[in-house]
Formats: structure tokens, sequence, C-alpha cells
């Protein structure tokens, strides 16, 4: 999946303007299932998935620890 991705933008400042090409970060929807339930939606970059997912669930009670 694409993380980065390059577009061109009107950069303004004071009276003057200037199209420059700029580097904007790509967010995917990533829902965490429980119990084959479907928890949270959370939009974010497709990296370290696990983690954040683990880290959700944590951080919500869900788990307490990771045995």
């Amino acid at each position: 999946m694409e993380v980065k991705k390059h577009v061109e933008i009107l950069k303004l400042r004071g009276q003057s303007k200037q199209l420059i090409q700029d580097e904007i970060i790509i967010e995917h929807p990533f829902t965490i299932f429980l119990n084959e339930e479907e928890l949270v939606t959370i939009l974010c970059t497709p990296e370290f998935l696990k983690e954040l997912a683990v880290g959700f669930l944590f951080s919500e009670n869900y788990i307490e620890n990771l045995d």
C-alpha cells in the first residue's frame, strides 16, 4: 500500500503565489475486530498495524497483557 504521494500545491505567502510539488501522507481505513465483531475503524498509515491494534486494545482495556 502506498504511504506517501507527491502532489502539486499552491503555496501562498503574503501576495506571492507559487506552484510547488509536495509530499503528503496517505491514510487508509484499518478495522479492528474482536471475537469476530467489528470493534472500530481507524484511519492510519498502513504501517505497524499489529502494534496499532494491540495498543488500541490495551488502551481501551480489552486486553490486560500480551499473554
